[in-house]
């Protein structure tokens, strides 16, 4: 299906199934969208501002330039998913599952990441400020050239980091202050 730019704003797609479907550069902004299902859709350039994604699959989606400021994603399933220069600003990802996804040049700035899957994920580039790692399992994650400098007094409790690439002083002190980690790992 082809919805192109067009204005859903507000809509209210709860429980919906609507793989593959092309919203690229469509206005979703509050739009009620709990347990929809968009798997390998395209959302490019759309908006979904202080939407409810909530249980969402997104998996395999092309999000790439998609705004999700204050969107609520939580428990969605964003694995495989591609979001580059996406906006994530004051989004809520709690227990989200974003294994696997392309995330270069993302804006999560006070973003919500508490016990999000993280796994193999790409940031590079990334404004990660303010950022709530809290209980969030960071295994095989890139975090070259990110901004993480804000996010060093940000809560990080019982997070699981087992492999990073980092080009930051930054991180190394914020992983010595903050992360805690079993013996057997040290």
């Amino acid at each position: 299906m082809f919805f192109g730019s067009i204005d859903l704003n507000h809509v209210n797609l709860s429980g919906a199934n609507i793989i593959g479907t092309n919203f690229d550069s469509s206005n979703l902004s509050e739009a009620n969208l709990p347990n929809v299902n968009l798997f390998n859709s395209d959302l490019k350039n759309a908006d979904f501002s202080d939407a409810n994604l909530s249980d969402a699959n997104l998996s395999s989606a092309d999000m790439e330039k998609t705004k999700l400021d204050g969107a609520d994603l939580s428990n969605a399933n964003l694995s495989r998913v591609n979001e580059d220069d996406t906006k994530l600003n004051d989004a809520i990802l709690i227990n989200a599952n974003l294994s696997d996804t392309l995330m270069r040049g993302v804006f999560l700035s006070g973003a919500n990441l508490n016990g999000a899957n993280l796994s193999n994920i790409n940031m590079v580039s990334t404004t990660l400020n303010g950022v709530d790692f809290t209980g969030a399992i960071l295994i095989g994650i890139n975090f070259n050239n990110s901004n993480l400098e804000d996010a060093i007094d940000g809560p990080f409790v019982g997070v699981l980091v087992i492999h990073y690439v980092c080009s930051t002083s930054n991180f190394l002190f914020l992983f010595s202050k903050h992360f805690s980690y079993p013996n057997n790992l040290v």
